[in-house]
């Protein structure tokens, strides 16, 4: 919540006044600049920070959940080309007690398999889809940047299967997440 605060304020950090000690705490680092970051990667608190702007910050989780289970289903129907397997994918989806947990709580899991589905299902539709297939690794990229290599791996395989130029397309869509990711790590760390 603190770094969804901070990034709808549009800071990736937050300064603080003394005694400093007052304000540290575990998952905050002290910048060069004299100001706290949270150590945790900026996609997840990125989907909160949006919560924040509308003034419902906790809708951010069932939203997600919701938007989870009906990308199982379209990445299922998609490419399996079966209505009623998809129909199951969703179900188990919706009935996943790991995934429930994980969008009811202020965690980045959810949000990762989201983005994760998204990801697969534009890239495997091609066209202007893999720009946004991009938007989505990137976000993942952001969220947890290990589960986002295995996305940007399968992804771009996906993308570029049919025409490698459309891995271009891919690779440019991941950018803003990219820069996102390591803006937060410079502004956190000193360092890229």
């Amino acid at each position: 919540f603190l770094e969804a605060r901070s990034l709808a304020s549009g800071h990736l950090a937050f300064p603080i006044v003394e005694p400093s000690g007052s304000f540290r705490g575990r998952f905050l680092i002290a910048t060069g600049s004299g100001s706290l970051a949270v150590l945790f990667p900026p996609g997840y608190p990125l989907a909160l920070a949006l919560g924040f702007l509308v003034g419902h910050p906790l809708a951010v989780g069932p939203v997600i959940a919701a938007l989870v289970t009906l990308a199982t289903f379209a990445l299922a129907s998609q490419l399996l080309a079966r209505r009623d397997v998809a129909l199951w994918a969703a179900l188990a989806s919706l009935a996943c007690a790991a995934l429930r947990y994980h969008t009811a709580d202020t965690m980045s899991h959810g949000l990762a398999a989201l983005l994760l589905c998204t990801t697969l299902l534009w890239a495997d539709r091609g066209g202007r889809s893999t720009w946004l297939a991009g938007l989505a690794c990137g976000w993942l990229l952001a969220t947890r940047p290990v589960t986002g290599a295995v996305g940007l791996g399968l992804g771009g395989w996906l993308a570029c299967r049919s025409a490698r130029w459309r891995a271009w397309r891919f690779v440019v869509g991941c950018v803003p997440g990219v820069g996102l990711l390591l803006a937060h790590q410079l502004v956190a760390t000193g360092h890229l």
